[in-house]
């Protein structure tokens, strides 16, 4: 049987994955434990339905290089349809030895399959996919679940694969700015920093929002292609799409992609869109937590970059030196995506008891809770491992934005009187 199995993962790696039996009770289906909590790598309603849907396109004969491999099922679905050869790649050591187990059940086929395990972008695409493809009339396809498992590694073989595709680098940047790409949703600010651009000489080039839109990687790079622009800027992640294909693409293109944050950037921004290294991308905070929300999720070009920056907005008037007040922010403490944001910790009593113990220091520092801070008191109230995943990375922000109701909540109640 020709199958091979290739794996780049560290000896000590702990995965751990489940499997239940999908609707029908025919198929069993997995799902992997991630940083970002429980993923499923097929799906459990119809796992063979949906592997039919990923290779629809593909016909006898073809050489197949698919991205995220699942558990078995596609490779399966590839031999019944009498492909050539096949490459799937995989970011998990349990989804490569399960396809030994599956195709091994499967009886004798004529294809090569080989199966490339790792977590390293670079190496898998120089030592497996790039060799694979350049006899060329090689049919791509991407695992959309496993895709959302390892989603810095699929993103960055996605961009890699299509450059591949198209006989062809990117645009390195090089020069002065002359055009900047400017997704939009009509929202504050973007109309003075469209404006500010121009008055610099930069041709702005609005598009609609890519804000949480399934934009696929040849549509990111037909974006780039098509317009040519120095840079891709954006307020609150405008220019970034739920895949971060966009992005990923300017990294290669050595293209800076910058947003202006209004809001913390962990309330905007996914798992999915941050997961992997991003040399190229800028973030500007109109608060100083948003610095520290930024490096949070790994990323390290951060700059303040304050509301009142814009002279004809905000401008020194005569002031009145004999009054002293502390400046006061009344407003809504919630901002707009904050609702589905903290949806699983909402209504949750843990959640409620941690955000109010750290709540104090919160208010004293002005400055979201450490990680190391969040879990004393995880182990100090007895919740240690009650939280995983998204749920536990949100923890901190849901106790900033906890103590933001209160502590305006107190200030209103304190100026009430004051009618």
């Amino acid at each position: 049987m020709p199958l091979t199995i290739h794996e780049y993962l560290p000896d000590d790696l702990q995965e751990h994955i489940r499997e239940e039996v999908a609707r029908g009770g025919l198929k069993t289906a997995v799902s992997l434990r991630t940083t970002s909590g429980w993923k499923t790598v097929d799906s459990p309603y119809e796992p063979r339905g949906e592997a039919k849907r990923i290779c629809r396109d593909v016909r006898a004969g073809d050489r197949v290089l698919v991205l995220g491999s699942g558990s078995g099922y596609v490779a399966e679905e590839l031999i019944e349809i009498g492909v050539k050869g096949v490459l799937l790649v995989t970011g998990s050591r349990t989804l490569a030895e399960k396809h030994t187990r599956r195709l091994e059940s499967h009886g004798n086929f004529d294809a090569d399959i080989t199966v490339a395990a790792g977590r390293d972008a670079d190496r898998l695409f120089e030592e497996y996919i790039r060799p694979w493809m350049e006899p060329g009339d090689v049919k791509v396809l991407l695992h959309p679940r496993e895709g959302r498992a390892f989603p810095g590694l699929f993103t960055a073989l996605g961009v890699r694969v299509e450059f591949q595709r198209r006989g062809r680098a990117c645009r390195q940047h090089h020069g002065p700015m002359q055009r900047v790409l400017f997704p939009t949703s009509g929202g504050l600010l973007e109309p003075e920093t469209s404006e500010a651009f121009h008055e610099l000489g930069v041709d702005v080039i609005e598009t609609d929002t890519l804000a949480g839109k399934p934009l696929d990687v040849r549509s990111a790079l037909d974006l780039l292609e098509k317009h040519r622009p120095d840079l891709v800027f954006s307020t609150d992640n405008q220019g970034g799409d739920s895949r971060a294909f966009l992005p990923e693409a300017c990294e290669r293109c050595g293209i800076p992609w910058a947003s202006w944050f209004l809001d913390d950037p962990r309330f905007v921004l996914t798992t999915e869109q941050v997961d992997g290294q991003a040399p190229e991308r800028f973030g500007f905070m109109w608060d100083a937590n948003g610095l520290d929300g930024w490096r949070e999720l790994g990323l390290s070009h951060a700059e303040l970059l304050p509301l009142a920056t814009d002279p004809k907005r905000f401008f020194p008037g005569e002031g009145d030196t004999t009054l002293q007040s502390r400046p006061v922010f009344v407003g809504s403490p919630m901002f707009a995506r904050a609702r589905g944001y903290f949806a699983a910790l909402e209504g949750d009593k843990r959640a409620e008891a941690v955000a109010e113990a750290l709540g104090d220091e919160i208010r004293r520092t002005r400055r979201p809770p450490t990680d190391r801070q969040v879990e004393e008191v995880l182990d100090s109230l007895g919740f240690a491992g009650a939280f995983e995943g998204d749920s536990r990375r949100r923890l901190p922000a849901f106790a900033i934005q906890r103590e933001n109701f209160r502590y305006r909540r107190d200030l209103l109640t304190a100026l009430a009187p004051l009618r």
